[in-house]
């Protein structure tokens, strides 16, 4: 399951008027939810015993097998967490509370003619951030960068390639394709200073004096 959920992209959703970023597996009979504000990623696991034990808890008047109540689960709640179209979306009301530490989803659909609710009962994860998120974004950035470097070792290759052609008397048939050869070092420094100046850029926004202002 844990291989499973992060191979998973984390979408964009808004569940109550909350912007927030959602991963969500379903299994079987089993489910796992993260949600997170950048700040803090809270999760759920739940397990075919707690799935039914809350089902009960929460839909006195309905009886069902675990998995008819996980699979109608399923089908209202998936689009609410993976931003599917409005039509799926509408089938079940989702709202959001917060209390302390804990983020709780609650949703309303119904089931064979009767109203259908469940609550994702979310507690904040004290590593979640940087496995979930830091982590991730840091393996994406180094295969990036690896393949920056091809491309700069790839272009350079080019250019001699060309520079072979044209001491050998090849002469461009149009103009307009004529190319400067590309220089690594002067790309790394223009690259290096929009990375500084972006950071730069977020520290400000970040200091309590820029912050008052823009409340201003």
């Amino acid at each position: 399951m844990e291989a499973d959920l992060f191979a998973l992209p984390w979408v964009p959703v808004n569940i109550g008027g909350s912007g927030l970023l959602a991963k969500a597996w379903f299994g079987d009979t089993q489910y796992r939810l993260l949600l997170s504000d950048l700040n803090t990623v809270w999760e759920e696991d739940m397990t075919a015993g707690d799935i039914q034990s809350r089902a009960q808890d929460l839909n006195k008047r309905l009886r069902a097998p675990t998995q008819a109540f996980f699979s109608h689960l399923c089908s209202v709640a998936q689009p609410c967490f993976s931003s599917q179209n409005d039509d799926q979306i509408s089938a079940a009301h989702i709202t959001l509370e917060q209390h302390g530490d804990n983020l709780t989803v609650k949703l309303k659909s119904e089931l064979a003619g009767l109203p259908f609710y469940w609550e994702f009962r979310c507690t904040a994860a004290p590593v979640g951030v940087c496995r979930q998120l830091v982590r991730p974004l840091l393996g994406v950035s180094r295969v990036l960068q690896r393949q920056v470097e091809d491309l700069a070792a790839l272009l350079a290759r080019k250019d001699a390639e060309i520079q072979d052609y044209q001491e050998n008397g090849a002469v461009l048939s149009r103009a307009r394709l004529q190319t400067e050869p590309f220089e690594v070092h002067k790309y790394r420094e223009n690259f290096f200073t929009k990375v500084r100046n972006i950071f730069t850029f977020s520290l400000l926004l970040n200091l309590p004096s820029v912050n008052k202002l823009r409340q201003d």
